[in-house]
């Protein structure tokens, strides 16, 4: 599947119970042979807390079609070296559908034969539909993080990174995104501040939380060097009040224990120095 491409690689919109949406999707095969296709929509599930997933071969509950005139669900279609071809989706929901988040993969599916010919393997490309179906567009967020931690919660001045961590969790009946900051300051003064990476949190679930470098998600560290002192660190989230606080400490450890060293082996030089020189 190396040699072929899908766009949109992500869907996420708002569907209202008995409403209709279509969706164009960009197939491209970048290799240097044809390849024989087929499409499928699957159902999936949130798993862990870091933004896996599970086909547990739920039945859809929208409704699924290509508009192609001569392509189906299901049916085999060619796609030749440097070929591009659209297909269009059409995605519905029936009118009793109550309001909730439903989570798809429409996929691009290739048989590969295996090395002896007589099995194949199936290889997919998929792209995810995250559909929010509610009778309204907008659907207030209703995040929250806990167990929001900093370790260790002794650091060195010079060495080491100490991690922020936390899970964002998302009580609601529609998925919304991480939309916030951690301030770390010192004596009241903000020195630093670090924003949230915006992970998409599922229904009812939750997910770990990282930060936002180069529009890549990136575990949320801090780095020497820390002028020694207590510190506090401060996660807040777009559109609420609530803050969840950390206190940490900042001492040069390592040269302390260094000097400890260089203190304690100089004392013992001198206690023995005269033991050695009797014998």
């Amino acid at each position: 599947m190396s040699s072929l491409s899908i766009t949109p690689a992500t869907l996420e919109f708002w569907l209202k119970p008995g409403a209709t949406y279509i969706q164009s999707y960009q197939i491209k095969n970048t290799g240097q042979a044809p390849v024989t296709l087929s499409t499928s929509v699957e159902q999936w599930l949130p798993q862990g807390f870091d933004g896996g997933l599970s086909y547990p071969g739920l039945p859809l509950d929208l409704n699924f079609s290509l508009t192609n005139s001569d392509l189906h669900l299901g049916s085999s279609f060619i796609l030749n070296p440097g070929q591009s071809r659209q297909l269009v989706l059409k995605i519905s929901s029936p009118a009793a559908l109550s309001p909730k988040d439903l989570y798809f993969t429409f996929f691009i599916n290739q048989q590969l034969a295996t090395s002896d010919s007589n099995t194949t393997n199936l290889v997919r490309l998929g792209s995810h539909l995250l559909v929010s179906v509610s009778n309204s567009e907008s659907v207030p967020s209703k995040i929250t993080v806990s167990n929001f931690s900093f370790s260790p919660l002794i650091h060195d001045t010079f060495f080491g990174f100490g991690t922020f961590a936390g899970l964002a969790d998302n009580q609601s009946d529609f998925f919304s995104k991480i939309e916030g900051t951690i301030t770390i300051s010192k004596n009241n003064s903000p020195l630093l501040q670090m924003e949230l990476f915006p992970n998409n949190v599922l229904s009812h679930h939750q997910r770990t939380i990282s930060c936002l470098n180069d529009s890549k998600p990136v575990s949320c560290r801090l780095g020497p060097p820390l002028w020694p002192g207590f510190y506090q660190a401060t996660l807040s989230l777009k559109n609420s009040k609530e803050t969840s606080t950390v206190n940490f400490l900042v001492l040069p450890y390592f040269l302390i224990a260094f000097l400890l060293l260089i203190f304690s082996s100089y004392h013992l030089i001198r206690y023995i120095k005269p033991y050695l020189a009797r014998h």
